[in-house]
């Protein structure tokens, strides 16, 4: 009876052990084959329950009921491991699944109407050890066929394990071999009790036994093998090198890059801990705690490796020395980078002159070390912008490493010298520099652009004496650059020493720029006009120009706040708000006026950037209903040419509107032939400044003939402005000027002037 209990006790048991599994199963979401294990272990527990019953009762009903639980469960128990093992290894197609669960099916169907045809099985009692009654088995022949059944789901399924066990990966298989070894126990066990015909089956022990360890293995078991596998895999192939030493230092293992590194042997490691100790020049066979090193080495090529290496002891709980690794890092490629980043940080990247920064920090260095006099000099290129437009970025780049090699080898040898950017470069000069480089007008410097000599390249240099060495270097610089500000548009003087009148000059631009939204909104800003007159004496129309009326200091000068706003971008502001009043006093003229005259305004290079100019004028002219022909445009050739094809594109669409083009300022400066064939012009006008900069007078007259002759020629009508005598304007009507502006006739004055003055006039001359 012991015997019987013990058995009815571990069926209890396993039964709560595999609903235990199959709750946590359900319950644990996202499992991978969560779905086949449940399936499987719940349906283990009917074969187990059935056993339980037959064994534990000697109700003949119960125990039948017992034999059906344990008969159709053991189908299904098969069925589900068959399924699972088959998901497990994608062994099995969809038809063959099908087939198996008919077969389950129709044989569990078969058992059901056993009752009815008794036709499987039936059972009788026999005293059990003379002690208690037991309802053994008795087959019928359709017992036998589900027997065939149940052997070959367990056949089946064995042989799919079987199969993916040998085509699993070696370091996989422990688990499938573990199971495989207790499911042929217990087919081995099943059948000894089929063919001896032992009262009390116990191998639903062994196949509940599989379950658990099916859940346990898929589930919850992390492989030993493989863990140690994986970890010697990753260490062989880790690029950081790895030595591993039991207590008595001796060497047990060692990567591929620890043996490349230190020269190890990798099947005897004896010494290894000497060698590898004497690598890293340090003792480490008393030590305890953990110890990091760098350290570099030059190879037979003569190049330099950097090293970092880490020892680290090996303590089990009771803080035992067990043994010790050291880890070992060829970083050179990183410390190359890192030194190349200083390098960057230092340096600027295309000349490998020091940067602003790196400057500042040295010459702090280098003033704070002597108390020699010393000063900042900074060099400009003139009109660098516009070498990069024409000549494209490759040669101003090209131009700026030029400039910076002829510093870095020339035969003045500044203390510190650097580049901060742009087109400008700094230098900390001594006495002696500054007196080398700029006393008795000493040869210009001989910068060129890499394929045109013809272009002449200027340069700047603003000089700052230092005098009080607690002021910031960056104060200095920017001084030195407020001396460049004073000669940046003279072609003669090429350096200039700081002064205090610049400061001056410098605050009175931050207060032009401050009051400049104040004086627009008040109106402060007012328009000048000044006549144009044709050879007949006729006024043909006027140009537009700008006053500022600041309060308590009267009318300002242009010269006094137009340079600033044109350095600063704001000029358009006061632009726009010109444009504007222009339209407006033509506006007027119209409707009060019947003369056939224009107006004209002037365009900056800075508009361009920073106003939609086509859509200004064309909406100027729909809102105040002035014909785009009445409205001139004069620009300057250096505004179409800092950015050739975009504003060509704009001039072109606004002459397609019927705006007149006037190239302006025509003979001041660097003129070009380009300009009268490639830019939509309507008229050409002409400064009269071509004369006066010039003391061949008779040359300069030749020229000034063939410009208006050829304009002519071109169909193109000419100004002249800057026209302040009788005799220069009957020159010019002599040479064949068309239109004539300057302060022979008036000089700009308030509209309400002018209308008087010249609107009712039909002759001025």
């Amino acid at each position: 009876m012991a015997y019987i209990y013990s058995i009815v006790v571990i069926f209890v048991i396993l039964v709560f052990i595999l609903l235990g599994c199959a709750i946590w199963v359900k319950l644990s979401k996202k499992q991978k084959y969560g779905k086949e294990i449940f399936a499987y272990l719940f349906s283990s527990v009917f074969p187990l329950v059935g056993n339980l019953l037959i064994t534990a009762s000697t109700n003949y009903k119960i125990c039948l009921l017992g034999y059906y639980f344990y008969m159709i469960g053991t189908n299904f128990m098969f069925y589900f491991v068959n399924v699972f093992f088959a998901t497990v290894f994608s062994s099995m197609k969809p038809f063959f699944k099908r087939l198996l669960k008919a077969i389950v099916i129709l044989d569990s169907a078969s058992l059901i109407a056993n009752p009815i045809f008794g036709h499987v099985f039936s059972a009788i009692p026999v005293m059990l050890n003379d002690v208690r009654v037991y309802y053994a088995l008795v087959s019928h022949t359709w017992h036998y066929v589900h027997l065939v059944i149940s052997y070959m789901l367990f056949l089946n399924m064995f042989l799919i394990l079987l199969v993916g066990t040998i085509r699993t990966p070696r370091i996989y298989c422990e688990r499938y071999i573990i199971i495989i070894v207790c499911l042929v126990i217990t087919a081995i066990w099943e059948t000894v009790y089929i063919f001896l015909k032992i009262p009390v089956d116990i191998a639903m022990i062994g196949y509940t036994i599989c379950g658990i360890l099916i859940f346990y293995f898929v589930l919850i078991y992390k492989p030993l093998f493989f863990i140690g596998h994986i970890n010697r895999k990753v260490l062989e192939s880790s690029p950081s090198a790895y030595v591993f030493f039991d207590k008595e230092n001796i060497g047990f293992f060692a990567n591929e890059s620890a043996r490349k590194m230190f020269g190890l042997n990798k099947r005897n490691l004896n010494g290894s801990f000497k060698t590898v100790s004497s690598i890293m020049n340090t003792d480490l066979s008393n030590k305890t705690s953990p110890v990091t090193l760098k350290s570099s080495r030059i190879d037979s090529q003569g190049q330099t490796h950097y090293y970092k290496y880490s020892f680290f002891p090996l303590l089990d709980e009771k803080k035992r020395f067990l043994g010790s690794y050291i880890k070992a890092l060829d970083y050179t490629s990183e410390e190359v980078e890192n030194q190349k980043q200083i390098y960057l940080s230092h340096h600027d990247s295309l000349t490998g002159l020091y940067n602003r920064n790196y400057f500042i920090e040295k010459t702090r260095q280098i003033i704070s070390a002597s108390e020699s006099p010393y000063y900042i000099v900074v060099l400009d290129i003139k009109d660098f912008k516009l070498i990069n437009d024409a000549f494209g970025y490759d040669e101003g780049n090209a131009l700026i490493v030029d400039i910076a090699e002829k510093i870095r080898s020339g035969k003045i040898q500044y203390p510190c010298y650097g580049r901060l950017g742009g087109d400008n470069f700094v230098f900390l000069a001594s006495e002696k520099n500054i007196m080398d480089k700029f006393a008795d007008n000493k040869a210009p410097d001989n910068f060129a652009i890499r394929n045109s000599n013809t272009y002449p390249v200027i340069v700047h240099y603003g000089i700052f004496k230092i005098e009080d060495r607690s002021v910031s270097i960056d104060f200095m610089i920017d001084r030195a650059l407020m001396a460049i500000s004073k000669i940046k548009t003279n072609y003669n003087q090429t350096f200039s020493f700081y002064e205090d009148t610049l400061r001056s000059d410098k605050i009175w631009e931050q207060k032009v720029t401050g009051m400049l939204g104040n004086a627009i909104k008040e109106k402060q800003i007012v328009p000048y006009l000044q006549p144009q007159i044709n050879s007949s004496g006729k006024l043909v129309g006027a140009e537009v120009l700008v006053r500022w009326n600041l309060p308590n200091e009267g009318v300002l000068s242009p010269a006094k706040f137009i340079p600033v706003l044109e350095r600063n971008g704001l000029i358009t502001k006061i632009d726009l708000y010109v444009w504007e009043e222009a339209f407006k006093i033509m506006h007027r003229w119209q409707n009060e006026n019947n003369k056939d005259i224009s107006i004209s305004v002037n365009i900056s290079p800075k508009d361009f950037y920073f106003s939609d100019i086509y859509g200004t004028f064309t909406g100027l002219s729909q809102k105040y209903d002035v014909p785009p022909s009445k409205v001139h445009l004069e620009i300057t050739e250096t505004v179409v040419m800092s950015n050739l094809e975009y504003n060509l594109n704009i001039l072109q669409s606004l002459q397609d509107e019927g705006f007149i083009i006037e190239i302006d300022d025509f003979g001041s400066g660097y003129s070009s032939l380009n300009t009268l064939k490639d830019i939509p012009l309507n008229v050409l006008k002409i400064d009269m400044l071509f004369l006066c900069k010039t003391a061949n007078l008779e040359k300069a007259n030749i020229i000034l003939n063939s410009i208006i002759d050829l304009a002519h020629r071109l169909n193109i009508p000419t100004i002249t402005e800057g026209v302040e005598t009788k005799e220069q304007l009957d020159m010019l009507i002599k040479m064949g000027g068309n239109i004539f502006q300057g302060y022979y006739f008036s000089k700009p004055i308030p509209p309400e002037e002018f209308e008087e003055k010249f609107l009712n006039n039909d002759s001025l001359f």
